[in-house]
C-alpha cells in the first residue's frame, strides 16, 4: 500500500509526505553518539530539553501549465509493463476507495468488479505511449477479463478505456492488430 501511495504522490507531482520522510531517515539520537571524554565533557553542562518544533505542512503542489511540462520520449514496451499495474490499481482506487470497479458492459449491465491480478503479458502497443493489457477481475462467482488502455504520454499517466474482454472464459471480442473485433 505504501508503494501505491508513494507512486500516487510522485504522479501527482506533490512533495513526499513528512511521515514517510521521517521513516526513511531517522534523526540522530543522543544514544547513537559516542560518550564525550576529557575537558570538553567537563566544561559542557547538560542541555535543557528543547521543545520540539511544530511540523510545517508541506507546501501545496505547484500547478504547472501544459507548455512548461517537459515532454517525455516514447515509452518502451518493457517500461510500460513495469508501470502498467500501478496505473490500473490507482485508477480502480480513484473510482472506488473500497477497490471495486463499476463497469458497464454492452448490454448495459453494471458489473461491480474486484481486481485479482493485472497481466503484463500479452501487452499491445496501440500507438506511441498508448498500451493495452488485461486484468483478471471477479464479480461474485463470475470471472471476467477486462482490457485496460493506458496513455503514458503527457504529465499524468491515465487509463483512457476499459473493455470487458471475457465473461467466464467466453471472449466477447478479439484483436486484429490494434483493432478490436466484436464476436457474435
Amino acid at each position: 500500500m505504501k508503494r501505491l501511495l508513494w507512486l500516487a504522490v510522485l504522479l501527482a507531482g506533490a512533495p513526499a509526505p513528512r511521515a514517510q520522510q521521517a521513516e526513511e531517515e531517522p534523526p540522530p539520537s543522543a544514544e547513537a553518539r559516542p560518550p564525550e571524554t576529557g575537558e570538553d565533557a567537563a566544561e559542557r553542562q547538560p542541555a535543557a530539553q528543547a521543545e520540539p518544533e511544530p511540523e510545517e505542512a508541506p507546501p501545496p503542489a505547484k500547478a504547472r501549465p501544459a507548455e512548461d511540462a517537459k515532454p517525455r520520449g516514447p515509452m518502451s514496451l518493457s517500461d510500460a509493463k513495469v508501470n502498467f499495474a500501478t496505473v490500473v490499481e490507482n485508477f480502480i482506487l480513484e473510482k472506488s476507495p473500497k477497490g471495486y470497479l463499476p463497469l458497464k458492459d454492452a448490454s448495459r449491465r453494471i458489473w461491480r468488479l474486484e481486481l485479482e491480478t493485472v497481466h503484463a503479458k500479452p501487452m499491445r502497443k496501440l500507438k506511441s505511449n498508448v498500451f493495452t493489457s488485461c486484468a483478471s477481475m471477479r464479480a461474485g462467482r463470475d470471472a471476467l477479463d477486462v482490457d485496460f488502455t493506458v496513455d503514458f504520454g503527457g504529465e499524468h499517466w491515465r487509463v483512457t478505456q476499459t473493455h470487458i474482454h471475457k465473461v467466464n472464459g467466453k471472449p466477447l471480442f478479439k484483436y486484429e492488430g490494434a483493432r478490436r473485433v466484436r464476436l457474435p
